[in-house]
């Protein structure tokens, strides 16, 4: 099938999806009459419960399991406890679960045996088993009569039943609470195949009873990821909300100047690497789709890492055997199919259609930029991660982890997410932070009505997996600023958590009806992150932390950042790219930007009081002058050591004087310039012997 004929059927295909009308959740009790059989259908074919440690102290998975399912078959607690190691990304069911932490595990149904139960007003023998178990069959009755009444005779039953005392306490002998079953898209049987398939007829009959169709969703629903929402603003205009003049628009970058930066870094490339062709770097970003059936022409088959194994097979089967049919430019998780395109659930799942326009480098540059017939330095491969089912966002939490283990096995390298949630969620951290050899670019999140949060005091995840002292060297947590350069009133930020700050306010996009729009939202600050990292990867940077520490030294720093993101800057993705050469920023006006290759280290200390010692300066990857602070004007050395950037080495600066930094340019000339009217110096991650 070719790519042009896989378009039109994506795009009938994505025309005719439909959410369900009928009521998606069931309600179900458990019984004692369950066989192993039908309790590992169930395990395997809903989504997982939750379960969250409320208490003061840890406590184990495997206490967890028992607190959530009960008394279970030896064969299905070893089945239960098994998924939830995978579900959760963890090797023991002896793990420790912090308190506030929530795990995933599999569906069951928990029956209790002797249960003590208060009578309330109205209640009968009757009622209270109803309540309680969902049953109240003779011989159920039976035994709650024996298990109540001494010497029970029917003359007692009466004489109990008529003297039923409100507040007095009776043993029931089953109890099983009322769980609201969603089944699993990727399960080979519904509910009703599980049900039919008890030969017992009156066991069957007994489940059958206990099920019932509901509009409520599931406890489960408040542990799902949500995107990142956009941000709009009311009363005040775009322009006084992002701080900037009538009209203007952010300043991602300079489209020529990138232009002839990467042509220039793409050629010293083939010095380091040779004979070595350049790829395309793959970046995955897991959203609520994009428009691509409808949208062509910008998002042309070019732009996507494709599945030759589906392109080149039949249509509607999973010919490399995934899990996933179709899925040529990537797949959704509510079906497993190739439809990348968003749902018809609403103007916000028109999202991942402006972020992946942000990844492939905006609506201005998009896929023109290299050429026509040439390589794109960024290809994407898309998770549409949004749920079929109403009053729901996205698919279960633990789909994430199979979301980037497919992208992953397709060759992904950067993962772009613009997913939060406030929950400690085991499966979310551990699907991050084993990945190591994935970049991840997070979104920082944003304040619904007012300013950001600061993150060292509110939880969101996976945002603060990012920062410096997360620990997770391959994820960069990313927040908005606005058009003046500073925070964007809406974003949260940390000095610990957050990396660095990119374009967030009145950003051009790709809207879903295929015309540029603005966006305001810590998600496109993210997504034009995400871009400047797939082209720092496409130049040769290929280490997750690597890439990480070029997009920290690339940015425009700025001391009023201090407090808000760890770099105290901005992303700039012309200074980023500059992976083979210096890069020389000027205190002209703008700041002119100086490329070439500084002739001596020595003379990047010339205008240090006392210049810094023990530390190598091949580690040394960034320098920024003037830096007031405590009344004097400060010299900052980012070294990097064991992959991880420090900025702890200052040394006082001198004033005056006429030191020169040597350098010589890309077309071969000599330059020298004055270090007195040098911002900041960005070093090159990758040098080249001349």
């Amino acid at each position: 099938m070719s790519c042009v004929a896989l378009a039109a059927a994506a795009a009938s295909a994505a025309s005719a999806q439909s959410l369900p009308t009928d009521p998606p959740y069931k309600t179900i009790r458990g019984i004692v009459e369950l066989l192993a059989e039908t309790r590992l259908d169930l395990a395997t074919s809903g989504n997982p419960l939750y379960y969250k440690n409320s208490d003061t102290g840890s406590k184990t998975l495997a206490t967890a399991i028992a607190d959530e399912c009960g008394e279970q078959p030896d064969p299905v607690n070893e089945f239960i406890t098994k998924k939830a190691l995978d579900l959760n990304g963890l090797t023991s069911a002896e793990y420790e679960i912090a308190p506030g932490e929530v795990v995933a595990i599999p569906f069951c149904l928990r029956v209790e045996a002797d249960v003590p139960v208060e009578v309330k007003p109205g209640d009968s023998p009757s009622s209270i088993l109803v309540a309680e178990y969902g049953v109240s069959g003779p011989k159920t009755l039976d035994r709650f009569y024996k298990m109540n009444i001494p010497g029970v005779t029917s003359a007692k039953i009466r004489e109990f039943t008529r003297k039923l005392e409100v507040g007095k306490t009776v043993i029931v002998p089953f109890a099983s609470e009322e769980r609201i079953f969603v089944e699993d898209t990727a399960s080979d049987k519904t509910l009703q195949d599980i049900v039919t398939s008890i030969d017992n007829t009156s066991t069957r009959s007994q489940l059958e009873s206990l099920i019932a169709e509901t509009d409520s969703a599931p406890d489960s629903v408040a542990f799902r990821l949500d995107y990142v929402p956009s941000v709009t603003f009311s009363g005040a205009s775009p322009d006084a909300e992002c701080r900037g003049a009538e009209g203007q628009t952010a300043s991602v970058f300079d489209r020529e100047l990138l232009r002839a930066r990467f042509a220039a870094e793409m050629e010293k490339r083939k010095q380091f690497f040779a004979e070595q062709q350049p790829e395309s770097t793959a970046v995955g970003i897991i959203d609520s789709g994009v428009n691509k059936s409808s949208d062509s022409a910008f998002f042309s088959d070019n732009l996507f890492h494709i599945n030759f194994k589906e392109l080149n097979s039949a249509s509607g089967e999973d010919n490399d055997d995934n899990q996933h049919k179709d899925d040529i430019f990537g797949t959704n998780f509510y079906q497993n199919s190739g439809i990348i395109d968003p749902l018809p659930k609403g103007p916000e799942e028109a999202h991942g259609t402006k972020m992946a326009s942000l990844i492939l480098g905006g609506p201005d540059l998009g896929g023109d930029w290299f050429g026509r017939g040439g390589m794109p330095p960024i290809r994407l491969k898309v998770i549409n991660f949004s749920s079929l089912l109403p009053q729901v966002r996205t698919v279960d939490a633990t789909k994430l982890k199979d979301a980037i283990e497919y992208l992953k096995g397709h060759g992904v390298s950067i993962v772009n997410l613009s997913l939060a949630t406030s929950e400690k969620l085991v499966t979310l951290k551990n699907s991050i932070r084993s990945q190591t050899e994935i970049l991840f670019v997070v979104a920082a999140g944003n304040s619904k009505a007012g300013m950001g949060n600061n993150l060292n005091v509110t939880e969101l995840f996976p945002a603060r997996y990012g920062g410096r002292t997360s620990g997770n060297d391959h994820v960069v947590t990313v927040g908005a600023h606005d058009l003046s350069g500073a925070l964007a009133k809406f974003s949260n930020f940390s000095a610990e958590f957050v990396d660095l700050l990119a374009p967030g306010c009145a950003v051009r996009v790709r809207s879903v009806e295929a015309e540029a729009t603005l966006e305001n939202g810590t998600s496109a600050a993210t997504a034009i992150t995400s871009f400047a990292a797939g082209l720092i990867r496409t130049l040769g940077v290929q280490d997750p932390a690597d890439i990480k520490n070029r997009l920290l030294v690339g940015t425009d720093f700025d001391l009023n950042l201090k407090d808000v993101a760890w770099s105290s800057g901005r992303l700039d993705v012309v200074k980023a790219i500059s992976v083979y050469h210096d890069a020389v920023e000027t205190k002209d006006g703008a700041g002119e930007l100086i490329f070439g290759t500084i002739n001596d280290f020595a003379d990047l200390y010339q205008l240090c009081k006392s210049p810094p010692q023990n530390h190598d300066p091949a580690k040394l990857r960034k320098v920024v002058y003037d830096i007031n602070g405590d009344g004097r004007a400060m010299i900052e050395f980012w070294i990097e050591v064991d992959d991880k950037l420090t900025r702890q080495i200052r040394c006082e600066q001198v004033q005056g004087g006429d030191a020169s930094l040597s350098v010589t340019l890309t077309d071969g000339q000599h330059r020298d310039i004055a270090l007195a009217g040098v911002r900041e110096i960005v070093l090159a991650t990758m040098k080249v012997q001349n």
